[in-house]
């Protein structure tokens, strides 16, 4: 029921109105509170902190509620058909939501396994148009049998240009196999395709595209094409990670935010500073295996100035990390762990810093033996980390160790070993001071610490944005300091490519979304007259002396590839994320295709 139209209204009464309870803690600042719709029909004001007032809220309603999660099949489409056809899918109940973009696909069962070749291409999601253009414009595709049913569970790779099996690719030209697919693209040359190829029928392909936030009239369209004998049944899905202003009800919600299980939140790095709230890994052996091994790879690595704590898997099954709650004590949601870094937390320290890891494990199964060693060779660290032991890195360095699990079983089937290693708290200290300078030291080192969110300090892209590479598109988390980036010359006027000198990874709540790009308000990119724009000029000029234009809707963005990209939607990307930027001896780079500046 919507607020009344005149008299008084209380912060208890749009509280409950926004789907909280009676008599609980809220504040007008609260994104469920901003979410209601006004009288209007428009949101009261999704942009926290800036001006509100209670007449804002005169006939207000909660929007309807978007669940969160994977959506039913939203369109569905099977059988051969050698033809592009283009369809269009109703997305407007979910409004306002943060999404991606799922695609579905099954191998048929009805001919030869390889002739399922499927294709899609010219994707056009609420303004966005992804026409693949060798490149995979930050989609990710599964590598591993995935039905639709396991999508929570699933892993998912970077999508590239290439003809790799049980994967969806990026091509042109026609695909590998004969007897399927067609040559050309819906749109220009590339499109994406399911290379099925030493895949049984029946089997599952998973394709997503980046998250995005829908507007208030989303749209949706793509382009596919059926040919061959064996092609299954291709389905579309949402992907709800946020309902968004649109997403209506939910929970009472407090004022003030909790630091995130993955962001180091410290007012200031100073003796024996303990960060306890890693939570709890498992990994087990493979029970259909005898005498497997697992590993997990876990590495600190220091570079310009920033601690990043990651984690990888390097062989076996089945490795989860718990995540935290809002307390950060893990809870009973698990996350799994892929076989690239991911990020578990960063914090800018001085350099040298004094890291320190105090690891504990426990192991269940049957057979075998589990342990926690210092590494380097599986690691790439520079150091062997021992346990609850400081060892000092300096920038470019860092320090390694992995986890592993083995079983000893005669024969396949039996139940495996497990090693579940209950926390990971990291220890910091600046290198070689002593107690009598902490106090000095908390004053120097008060201002650099990034904490959990955050709009300034930095510009930076979204994790999710890729980096253009000499090897073809790489994710931020696998880019190594040996890989060369394009870039281009402004004094020769030309691209190249360049070493990079550094890499930072920041959290950031201040990006905004401009047309595939998901980038902080004070990031400047160029126009294809290599004219600087951003989002609010003014912040660039203040934080790093650029002198830049505001982005506007018809702008034309310099691309690698000489192609044309037109500014179509620029809009808020709500929330806290992972970022990160280059520094290269151009001060810039391209990522997704687009020059970017990277000053550090």
């Amino acid at each position: 029921m919507a607020l009344q139209t005149s008299g008084a209204i209380s912060l208890d009464d749009i509280h409950v109105e926004a789907g909280g309870t009676t008599g609980t803690q809220a504040s007008l600042n609260d994104t469920d509170i901003r979410g209601l719709n006004a009288a209007t029909g428009k949101t009261i004001n999704s942009t926290q902190g800036t001006e509100i007032d209670f007449a804002d809220f005169y006939g207000a309603s909660a929007g309807s509620s978007i669940a969160t999660g994977l959506s039913g099949s939203l369109d569905s489409v099977s059988g051969t058909s050698d033809a592009w056809e283009t369809r269009t899918v109703d997305i407007s109940a979910y409004a306002g939501a943060e999404v991606r973009l799922v695609f579905g696909y099954v191998n048929g069962f009805q001919g030869v396994s390889f002739r399922g070749d499927i294709q899609l291409d010219d994707v056009r999601l609420d303004g966005t148009t992804y026409s693949f253009e060798n490149t995979g414009h930050s989609w990710q595709t599964t590598t591993s049998n995935t039905l639709i049913a396991n999508y929570s569970s699933a892993s998912f790779s970077t999508l590239a240009v290439g003809t790799t099996t049980n994967r969806w690719n990026v091509d042109s030209g026609g695909t590998p196999s004969g007897g399927t697919g067609r040559t050309d693209a819906d749109a220009g040359s590339y499109y994406v395709y399911a290379e099925t190829s030493s895949g049984a029928s029946g089997r599952g392909y998973v394709l997503r595209s980046p998250a995005v936030t829908l507007d208030s009239s989303p749209t949706l369209n793509y382009a596919v094409a059926r040919n061959g004998d064996n092609i299954g049944a291709l389905n579309v899905y949402l992907d709800v990670i946020s309902a968004g202003s649109g997403g209506g009800g939910g929970g009472g919600g407090g004022g003030g935010g909790s630091t995130s299980f993955n962001t180091f939140s410290y007012a200031a790095v100073k003796e024996d500073q303990t960060q306890d709230a890693f939570g709890q890994f498992t990994f087990d052996t493979d029970s259909f295996i005898a005498t497997a091994v697992g590993t997990l790879a876990f590495r600190l690595r220091l570079a310009s100035g920033v601690l990043h704590f990651e984690v990888k898997k390097v062989a076996g099954t089945n490795a989860v990390r718990y995540d935290s709650n809002t307390s950060g004590i893990y809870d009973s949601t698990t996350t799994t762990i892929s076989t690239t870094y991911v990020s578990l937390g960063t914090i800018v320290v001085p350099s040298p810093v004094d890291v320190k890891v105090n690891w504990s494990f426990t192991l269940s199964g049957t057979g075998g033996t589990g342990n926690i060693t210092g590494n380097t060779a599986s690691t790439g660290a520079t150091y062997a980390l021992s346990d609850n032991t400081f060892q000092t890195l300096t920038n470019g360095q860092s320090a390694g160790f992995i986890a592993t699990v083995s079983n000893t079983l005669s024969t396949a089937g039996s139940q495996a070993r497990y090693l579940v290693i209950n926390n990971l708290p990291l220890t910091l200290q600046k290198s070689g001071y002593t107690t009598t300078e902490v106090a000095d030291f908390d004053g120097q080192l008060t201002a650099s610490v990034q904490n959990t969110g955050g709009g300034g300090g930095m510009f930076c892209l979204h994790e999710s944005i890729l980096i253009d590479s000499e090897h073809g598109p790489l994710s931020i988390n696998d880019i190594e300091d040996v890989v060369r980036v394009w870039s281009w010359n402004f004094e020769k006027q030309e691209k190249e490519l360049v070493d990079i000198l550094s890499v930072v990874k920041v959290t950031h709540d201040n990006l905004w979304f401009i047309d595939g790009l998901l980038l902080t308000e004070d990031h400047v990119i160029y126009t294809e007259d290599n004219e600087a724009i951003c989002v609010r000029p003014e912040k660039a000029l203040e934080n790093y002396g650029i002198k830049a234009r505001a982005i506007a809707k018809g702008d034309t963005l310099h691309t690698l590839d000489g192609s044309i990209r037109t500014v179509n939607r620029i809009s808020r990307y709500e929330g806290s994320h992972t970022t990160y930027t280059l520094r290269t001896i151009n001060r810039n780079f391209y990522a997704d295709g687009v020059l970017v500046d990277g000053e550090v």
